[in-house]
């Protein structure tokens, strides 16, 4: 593959400031606490070496890492052989990077390369690399509006809205001067199993007297027939807060990461999405978006178990498959409508033992 870009041409586009369009052009990535440039992207072997020269403009050594590269649009990996590779920078002076790109499978050469960078805590939107016409790269971007795995607006089942739903326990008094929290499962019953899909903290008092509320809602993925997802219920004000327990995700570009969402609102004015988290060691670490395409599939899981006088064991769980070809909708909706509907509470004491109450029908 012939380059157009010598290293020593970029030395002069690039750090000595002539023809500032070229220069601007070759910019990988620059942001306040950043700055990355193509000094020059050669072959190597069937690949490209690509060879950076990277600003830290914090006072303290920071990570960066590559992550996630694409050739002509198709997932391939580094010279490493892993999709991630992690730089550390030294505070406020230049360092040189090298980063070797691989060809995807199949492949025999390609003209385009898309990467992504996580700095300080941030994941960048893709940046695009053309080796043999470095100036019209396009740089990476930290806090670019990405399409996210799920929509902002959620939407809410039609039907009559349920009335909430006090719930009301009680401990011994020896039991209440040891407690740390107490909460409340409701779940589903399916002949003689429970499946836990909402969690409720309980507020007990000095004399055990347990209390929490539940709106009688629960959240899925999409239309009718998808099962809920697993959540804790709070209430702030006049919203509903709902917040998901971690979803699984997998892809081709990034074997696995969690997801975690955030709903809050009411069935009077709407609910919207407020908050996605995403979170995978591959994508070196969490962060607070989770754009669309990074991943294939989300797969929530809800437990079962056997409907006991104290049901804490799980003897199987429920996966649905769900893909990420286009954003998730996410739908509030009358739990009724699954079936008959259970709650059972449970206590855990600061000595490290624990209780659990016998279920009961709403």
């Amino acid at each position: 593959m012939r380059m157009i870009l010598t290293a020593a041409l970029a030395a002069l586009l690039l750090w000595a400031g002539r023809g500032p369009a070229r220069a601007e052009a070759c910019r990988l990535a620059e942001e306040p606490d950043l700055l990355i440039r193509i000094e020059s992207a050669e072959p190597e072997g069937d690949g490209v070496r690509l060879t950076l020269i990277c600003l830290n403009r914090t006072e303290r050594e920071e990570s960066l890492l590559f992550l996630v590269p694409k050739t002509d649009g198709k997932d391939t990996v580094f010279g490493s052989g892993w999709p991630s590779e992690e730089t550390v920078l030294p505070p406020g002076e230049k360092f040189t990077a090298g980063l070797t790109v691989l060809p995807a499978e199949g492949q025999e050469r390609f003209s385009r390369i898309s990467l992504r960078l996580s700095y300080r805590g941030r994941l960048s939107a893709e940046a695009e690399l053309f080796p043999e016409n470095p100036e019209a790269s396009v740089p990476a971007a930290f806090g670019e509006t990405e399409t996210q795995v799920i929509r902002g607006e959620a939407r809410t089942a039609p039907g009559e809205t349920p009335a909430p739903i006090p719930i009301r326990d009680r401990i011994t008094a020896e039991e209440t001067a040891r407690l740390d929290y107490g909460r409340a499962w409701v779940c589903l019953r399916r002949e003689e199993t429970l499946i836990p899909f909402c969690q409720i903290l309980l507020q007990v008092d000095e004399e055990g007297n347990a209390e929490g509320t539940y709106s009688g809602l629960a959240v899925r993925f999409g239309e009718d027939g998808a099962q809920p997802l697993e959540i804790l219920e709070k209430h702030s004000g006049e919203e509903t807060v709902f917040r998901t327990e971690d979803i699984s995700m997998t892809g081709e570009s990034v074997f696995f990461a969690t997801l975690q969402a955030e709903i809050r609102g009411n069935p009077e004015t709407g609910f919207r999405v407020t908050r996605q988290t995403m979170e995978s060691s591959e994508l070196g670490g969490k962060y607070d978006q989770a754009p669309l395409g990074l991943l294939d599939t989300a797969e929530p899981v809800l437990r079962v178990m056997e409907k006991t006088e104290a049901p804490v064991d799980t003897i199987s769980v429920e996966t649905e498959t769900v893909s990420l070809a286009e954003p998730l909708t996410v739908t509030v909706f009358p739990a009724s409508g699954m079936g008959e509907i259970w709650i059972y509470c449970e206590y855990f004491f600061l000595d490290g033992t624990d209780t659990v109450h016998a279920p009961k029908p709403i």
